[in-house]
């Protein structure tokens, strides 16, 4: 068929009876001269990088979760899409099909540019395409292969619906019939015909018009329905009249396609009641300019339904992904349960209801792509998503291991689950990160997709750990300038956005950092604040005031009122400001920091008893306001504060809680929660041990269960459930490009656990990590700690590879001591060495490296046993520089030298050495250790440095510290990286 592109500006002229913008976009239609009209639907619309369905979803008013519409406006974003501090959130861009397009029609007053074939997440402030609205027509662009929207600046408008077509003359042959006509009538008009064989398709719709009057250049706008959601048209169209005649246009739809009978549904959907109206087409025409017809006439054009279901399958499949999207931060489904009609469920329970429209909306749209497409394996996924809390308790497939001859079951389920967890990062930062750092969910939910990926970096240092650790960088540098304010929230807000409005992120980069002197003082200054945050009684007890209102002002000016505690035994958000208080104590005890600490446990143990657990009092008197026989049992609670105080000091007092629950026959905090219990990381006295050993004896214990039995058949279902898990929902964790807050790993913590011996997570921040690894590939090696603490720990490490390979493990948790070490083979992986192909004494203390030699396909052990107990090294000073606050300017090298430690440093030598002879010299006489949690810095210029050059501090070790691999940096060029000796 011949192709005419219509749009030439002869054809073009303004009415004041429709709008400018209408007017010139609406496709030019004469008398007597038949149009195809081709919608072309994009492949992919993203807001920036993120995934949005609102702008070509066939709404003008698609809707936030909440029910409000939410197209895309400009600066707030869409819903599930934020990138606020990137370019404002600016910069809409659809991929298109092969074959280009011809008219561009824009709904709303959205004003902005828009660029052809830019690949430029920027303005690329280039002559753009055209200007919305539109001032002149638009070529063919046949090349068209992405357009980019850029909204004006100051713009408010909202960009309700983008519609691209390909136009040509002439009519479709064969294939239709006439289902509806209308005698006289005039706009707006309503055009239906009832739809009877589902075994057909409908591809496209004719209309033939007599116009019996109209404006000169009236324009007239078409809205195809979507035949099974009501909600949404298949196709809206402007056209322009320019006088009375006949017309007809072709309307060359997206594939619609009718539910089968409701005797072939297969599977039954779990919505009840319908979910698509009556089968039927409906068109609809409207203009302004009030057009009269003689008559107008319906025609569909059918093909066999086969043909026409995998355009309409494509098309469900693209609104299901962003429904879900937008939906996935409140996630109301997670309320569902068996036993009651889900629509009633909706109606009638308190946290659905308030998503009841944005809900009905996805599970309608969920089930008609169950029923189009029963077995296509994305909608398969998404709909067993949505209803997973409806199945919890059924069962599911076993996961799909990695074809390793010989290598052992528990290598296998873990380092799978490892790759699951890797796939997931590595995802979110390649397809959704920009340049800045940000994830697309807004800086502060961005936060939480990295807590859900602390544990990654200690296991793969390069490449993964590498940009993990960059990406935080960059996030850290947006909280840092625009959230926080002397480490903590700017605006106060509810303790648990507080916390994540980026102290969670600074807790987490002093631990991937450790003992970077910057990330320290942040961390620092962030736990100074939080301290603050508590009010202290005459009597001398300490208290969190709100979970409700939480900020810097409250830090520095307090709280006006002061009521009962907030929260509960069981979770008080609040108590997630002791992260940074708990990163800072446990590398240097801290005096300010862990004496405010520990007198806050103090005051809440003083009213613990026996069978009489107080979580909840009245601050000014001290009196209880509630007490239970037994605290509520969760892996969230003071006892884990009081274990951590325990960790910090060594005091045996702070265990008291968790035992008086224990003996009064519970065990408040000590489930295995996704296969985690920190309780069963530590050593108790009996008869607390052997009870947590029968407490986590049955299979679903998972790493505690291992820990404390050494039986490593109790790891199994949790590695195994854990990786099907990975595996049957990897497209959710993924490309469904949920909010970064939804993207959750919890159900990795055994296989992580196995790892490093522990596994914190997001809001779960205590952390018994024993080893960390470098130099090694996630893929290439599994690892299991079989015992670990302060004198002793047993690792097996299993290298899947085909050769040696080489790295370090990093040790954490063993005291400053000298240990013994011994390396060697466990040929028949019983958990035991066969024998000691090395053995060696020497000194350890936290942070120490122990190489690696890892022979192929085998499982080597690791046994370290201390000797003897030397110092505490967090009572010593930590002398440390940084590359972010070290500037080569010029020939001029400006250095801070920090003490991050314990103690203060006298006598301080620093060197500039080149090609490892010193070169410059300075001393410093004395710095004082930060006790009072305010950094100790003292800055030194060095002249005629080079790039290459290294800055070392303590060149002979003179002071003693609590690490020395921050002692030293090489000196780089502002365009260059930084980066340690």
């Amino acid at each position: 068929m011949k192709r005419t592109f219509l749009l030439i500006a002869g054809l073009f002229f303004l009415t004041p009876h429709a709008s400018a913008e209408a007017d010139v976009s609406a496709v030019a239609w004469r008398p007597d001269q038949p149009l195809i009209i081709r919608s072309v639907l994009p492949i992919d619309c993203r807001l920036v990088r993120g995934f949005t369905h609102g702008p070509v979803d066939g709404r003008e008013d698609t809707r936030y979760s909440n029910g409000v519409v939410g197209e895309w406006a400009g600066l707030t974003g869409i819903p599930a899409v934020n990138y606020r501090v990137f370019n404002g959130n600016n910069g809409l861009h659809l991929t298109l099909p092969d074959g280009g397009f011809d008219v561009l029609q824009v709904r709303g007053d959205w004003r902005g540019k828009v660029y052809l074939n830019s690949d430029s997440l920027m303005d690329p402030k280039v002559k753009p395409l055209c200007e919305i609205p539109l001032r002149k027509t638009l070529a063919h662009h046949g090349d068209a292969e992405r357009l980019s929207f850029f909204y004006s600046e100051g713009q408010t408008g909202t960009l309700k619906h983008v519609s691209l077509f390909r136009v040509e003359s002439g009519s479709l042959r064969g294939g239709s019939q006439e289902v509806a006509t209308r005698g006289k009538c005039v706009t707006p008009v309503q055009v239906s015909a009832p739809w009877k064989d589902w075994t057909k398709g409908v591809t496209a719709i004719t209309l033939k018009m007599r116009v019996e009057n109209a404006e000169t250049g009236a324009v007239v706008t078409v809205r195809v329905g979507d035949v099974l959601d009501a909600r949404r048209k298949a196709m809206i169209v402007d056209l322009r009249v320019p006088a009375p005649g006949d017309y007809s246009v072709t309307l060359d739809i997206p594939d619609q396609i009718y539910l089968p009978p409701k005797a072939k549904w297969k599977p039954l959907p779990r919505l009840d009641g319908a979910v698509a109206p009556k089968p039927s087409i409906d068109v609809s025409i409207e203009s302004a300019d009030g057009v009269a017809f003689e008559s107008v006439a319906l025609l569909a054009h059918s093909v066999p339904r086969a043909q026409a279901l995998p355009e309409a399958v494509a098309w469900r499949k693209f609104l299901l992904r962003g429904l879900f999207a937008a939906l996935s931060e409140p996630r109301p489904w997670m309320h569902l349960k068996d036993g009651a009609p889900v629509r009633e469920q909706i109606a009638n329970h308190p946290t659905i209801k308030r998503y009841e429209i944005a809900i009905t909306e996805l599970l309608e749209t969920a089930e008609i792509a169950r029923l189009l497409a029963p077995d296509d394996p994305l909608i398969v996924q998404y709909h067993n998503w949505i209803y997973q809390n409806i199945d919890r308790r059924k069962p599911h497939p076993a996961p799909v291991l990695s074809k390793e001859a010989d290598a052992p079951r528990w290598a296998v389920c873990v380092r799978d689950n490892w790759g699951e967890q890797a796939h997931i990062a590595r995802w979110w930062l390649d397809h959704r990160m920009t340049s800045n750092g940000e994830l697309g969910g807004g800086p502060q939910d961005d936060t939480d997709m990295f807590q859900v990926w602390q544990c990654l970096p200690m296991i793969e240092s390069e490449p993964l750990g590498a940009d993990l650790r960059a990406a935080s960088h960059k996030l850290t540098d947006i909280l840092l300038d625009r959230y926080l304010e002397e480490g903590i929230n700017q605006r106060s807000m509810d303790a648990l956005h507080a916390y994540e409005e980026g102290v969670n992120q600074l807790a987490l980069n002093a631990w991937w950092n450790y003992g970077d002197p910057v990330h320290f003082e942040r961390v620092m200054q962030a736990a100074r604040s939080a301290s603050r945050l508590m009010v202290e009684t005459k009597d001398g007890r300490l208290h969190f005031v709100s979970d409700r209102k939480v900020g810097i002002e409250e830090a520095r000016n307090g709280y006006p009122t002061i009521g009962n505690t907030p929260g509960t035994w069981n979770w008080a958000p609040a108590r997630l400001m002791f992260h940074p208080m708990y990163v800072v104590a446990d590398y240097n005890r801290n005096p300010a920091v862990l004496e405010r600490f520990a007198q806050w446990g103090e005051t809440w143990l003083g009213y613990q008893a026996p069978n009489a657990f107080v979580d909840k009092v009245e601050i000014a008197t001290g009196k209880p306001v509630r007490t239970s026989n037994l605290p509520a049992s969760a892996n969230i609670s003071p006892v884990d504060e009081f274990l951590a105080l325990y960790q910090l000091t060594g005091d045996a007092k702070w265990r008291r809680p968790y035992q008086m629950g224990v003996d009064g026959g519970g065990f408040s905090g000590a489930p295995a929660q996704y296969g985690r219990s920190i309780h069963a990381l530590l050593r108790w006295p009996e008869p607390y041990q052997s009870y947590h050993r029968k407490q986590y004896s049955e299979a679903g214990s998972g790493y505690a269960g291992f820990f404390v039995n050494q039986d490593r058949a109790l790891l199994d279902k949790w590695l195994s459930d854990s990786l099907s898990w990975f595996q049957r929902y990897r497209h959710m964790n993924t490309a469904a490009e949920q909010k970064t807050d939804r993207v959750l790993t919890y159900n990795a913590t055994t296989a992580l656990s196995c790892y490093l011996g522990d596994a914190p997570n997001r809001n779960r921040w205590l952390n018994l990590g024993a080893v960390s690894y470098e130099g090694l590939q996630g893929k290439d090696f599994a690892a299991l700690v079989w015992d670990a603490g302060p004198k002793k720990l047993k690792v097996a490490v299993y290298n899947f590879a085909d050769r040696e390979r080489t790295g370090r493990m990093r040790v954490w948790r063993l005291q400053h001591g000298r240990y013994r070490i011994r390396t060697g083979p466990d040929r028949d992986d019983d958990g035991s060495m066969n024998e000691a192909i090395m053995e060696q004494q020497t000194e350890l203390q936290r942070y120490s490296a122990i190489p690696l030699r890892l022979p192929p396909r085998q499982v080597t052990v690791v046994e370290i046993e201390q000797l003897e107990r030397l110092d505490d090294i967090r009572d010593r000073a930590d002398l440390a520089v940084s590359p972010l606050d070290t500037r080569l300017a010029g020939e001029t090298l400006i250095a801070s030298i920090h003490n991050i430690g314990n103690q203060p440093a006298a006598n301080v030598r620093v060197v500039l050495k080149r090609d490892g002879k010193v070169v410059a010299e300075q001393a410093i006489a004395r710095i004082d250790a930060p006790r009072d949690a305010k950094p100790r810095v003292v800055q030194l210029r060095f002249a005629a440095v080079k790039s290459g050059d290294v800055l070392q501090v303590d060149p002979n070790n003179d002071v003693p510290e609590i690490a020395e691999h921050n002692n030293s940096l090489v000196c780089v060029k502002p365009d260059s990286e930084s980066g340690r000796e």
